[in-house]
C-alpha cells in the first residue's frame, strides 16, 4: 500500500471504459494530442452535459 501516492488531476475529455462500482469507474483519456491513459475516476469528477454526477450511482447511469 503506497502511503503518498501520486495524484493527477486532470480536464478534458475521454471515453468511459469500464465502470467498477457506484463510484469508480476506468477512462481512456487524451492527456496531450494523441497521447491516451487509462486513468481511475470517481464520480464527484464525472460530469454529464456540465452536470456534476457525484449523487448518482454511475452503474444506473452509464450502462451500454
Amino acid at each position: 500500500i503506497m502511503h503518498k501516492p501520486n495524484t493527477l488531476f486532470l480536464c478534458g475529455k475521454g471515453m468511459i471504459m469500464s465502470v467498477l462500482d457506484e463510484e469508480f469507474g476506468l477512462i481512456m483519456a487524451e492527456i496531450r494530442k494523441n497521447v491516451f491513459e487509462t486513468m481511475l475516476f470517481h464520480r464527484k469528477n464525472l460530469f454529464l452535459q456540465k452536470q456534476c454526477l457525484s449523487k448518482y450511482d454511475i452503474r444506473d447511469l452509464l450502462h451500454e
